[in-house]
């Protein structure tokens, strides 16, 4: 089985589930947040934080100063995990070409879903390069975020690294999905 068929068969059962279990309603509440930069010279955390910002609201935070600009190539691999005794791998690990995704998006749907949710918190707005800053401001975190990628009750764990080319930083967000 070749690598394009094999991709196409997972994307059939994401759409599967999607399409079947679209009833799927649930409390999303982020509960933590990590930034780590791996290369000092390129890049700085110089926020990354959760704010309370009303009863059951929870909003990100974060500013990278990136000090080597313009910067023209990002890999980003974006996983997810569940937490079983630690954090396990679920359903999802992909690497795009973000520069490449900003010109082409509709080749990347599964990164579209998570990219459409930050777009207005954040100035990841255009396509290669960029010149300035990296900022998500209060990003809040709600159910209709899940609307499109129902998953069942738990812990989990999204991990962002980002790199052009080589690794230079990675975010993790961890939430709770309770079930109403």
């Amino acid at each position: 089985m070749s690598t394009s068929s094999k991709v196409l068969a997972r994307v059939r059962v994401v759409l599967f589930i999607i399409i079947f279990i679209q009833g799927a309603h649930g409390l999303f509440k982020a509960t933590n947040i990590k930034c780590k930069c791996y290369d000092k010279t390129f890049c700085e955390f110089r926020q990354c934080e959760l704010k309370v910002v009303g009863r059951g609201l929870v909003a990100i935070n974060i500013y990278v100063k990136i000090h080597q600009l313009p910067v023209k190539k990002v890999l980003v691999n974006a996983s997810l995990y569940r937490r079983f005794n630690g954090y396990r791998p679920f359903l999802y690990n992909f690497t795009v070409n973000f520069c490449d995704f900003m010109r082409h998006s509709k080749r990347y749907p599964a990164f579209g879903i998570g990219h459409s949710q930050v777009l207005s918190f954040s100035n990841l707005n255009h396509s290669c390069p960029y010149n300035h800053d990296v900022i998500v401001s209060n990003m809040i975190l709600n159910d209709a975020m899940l609307e499109k990628t129902p998953f069942p009750t738990g812990s989990y764990m999204l991990q962002l690294t980002v790199g052009s080319p080589e690794w230079r930083g990675t975010t993790q967000v961890m939430v709770d999905i309770v079930e109403v």
